[in-house]
């Protein structure tokens, strides 16, 4: 008798228990998917999150943790994010109300597009400026030329960021120029990522002996089993005396230069941009805030990196930006916008 009550008491403690360590799963389970759902993640990957948590309760927030994208991130780009905080704070007011000038004195120019402009500035604190000279560049066969004649020019510095910056031709050519550049005193930073990115030891030895400061972005160690490929910098930024920049949808490469006789190469048609005037201060500035994270280098922002234009540009240019340590995905929502405020066309 005493064997059959230690048996029923037993099995009803392991009921509760059971019964108690589900439902606790199944609230963390809520909780964690909540989190997901605020955190913008692509669809895809919000709905396998969610599966996983309901599906396997406390295996999948484990999973989570320790492969969840945005946990890693936090933790990752905290030092970073903190810094671009400060400097949004700082001068967030102050673009916000430049924006609102452009706006009212070029009513009929933007017409349609004040929402998006405003978008973009709320997301990222940028405005919207005035005094600016863009030219469309086609193909690396347009592009690279440009870029080599700015690099020839510059005087004071040369800031590159780049997301694919491969050896060849193009590559030998600018390293060349950076390295005699250098060497006049000409301060220049290479900035690429470590995984997108293949220079050697011998093309980094050679900057580097210049006077080059080259420096990956986010450190690869072992690309096979690197598990951090979605925290990568796919910026294309060249800067030139605080002046001139360059950016768009060209690496440097040697197959975006459909010139370039390669066997097998299919033509590659891509879009670059160049442009000078007032808009180059925000691609300045959004390459420092990289660099100071990569080099942990406090540059001073008086010298000489943010001169007054003195063209006659009056082209407007506002600067839509993202990263791996954005929150919101700013590039695709303004596509999201502009698309939902046509009314003519779209071409994609």
């Amino acid at each position: 008798m005493y064997l059959y009550h230690h048996f029923l008491a037993t099995s009803w403690f392991i009921l509760h228990l059971s019964s108690i360590v589900l439902i606790v799963g199944y609230l963390l389970s809520i909780f964690m998917a909540l989190l997901v759902i605020s955190e913008n993640r692509s669809p895809s990957k919000t709905l396998a999150y969610l599966l996983m948590f309901f599906a396997l309760p406390y295996i999948g927030v484990v999973i989570y943790f320790i492969f969840g994208e945005n946990y890693r991130k936090k933790k990752i780009y905290k030092k970073k994010w903190l810094t671009d905080q400060q400097s949004s704070e700082r001068f967030g007011n102050y673009m916000v109300r430049l924006s609102e000038e452009v706006l009212a004195s070029h009513v009929d120019t933007i017409k349609g597009n004040a929402q998006l402009v405003r978008l973009l500035v709320n997301d990222s604190k940028l405005p919207i400026s005035v005094n600016n000279k863009v030219t469309v560049l086609h193909n690396g066969e347009e592009k690279f030329p440009a870029v080599i004649a700015a690099l020839e020019n510059a005087r004071h510095h040369i800031h590159i960021e780049y997301y694919i910056f491969e050896e060849g031709k193009i590559a030998d050519a600018i390293r060349d120029i950076l390295i005699r550049k250098s060497r006049e005193g000409v301060e220049v930073r290479n900035m690429y990522d470590d995984f997108g990115s293949t220079l050697g030891k011998d093309y980094l030895e050679s900057l580097e002996q210049a006077g080059v400061q080259a420096s990956p972005f986010y450190k690869v160690y072992f690309h096979l089993l690197a598990n951090r490929n979605n925290y990568r910098d796919h910026r294309k930024i060249i800067i030139v005396d605080g002046i001139t920049a360059f950016t768009g949808g060209i690496n440097i490469s040697d197959k975006y230069d459909n010139s370039i006789p390669k066997p097998g190469h299919l033509y590659w048609r891509d879009t670059h941009l160049r442009i000078e005037g007032d808009s180059v201060k925000l691609f300045q500035y959004l390459f420092l805030l990289n660099w100071n994270f990569c080099c942990d280098e406090e540059i001073d922002l008086a010298g000489g990196y943010f001169p007054d234009y003195t063209g006659n540009g009056r082209q407007l240019v506002q600067v839509a930006y993202s990263g791996p340590d954005s929150d919101r995905a700013s590039i695709m929502l303004s596509y999201f916008a502009a698309i939902n405020n046509s009314r003519e066309y779209v071409y994609i």
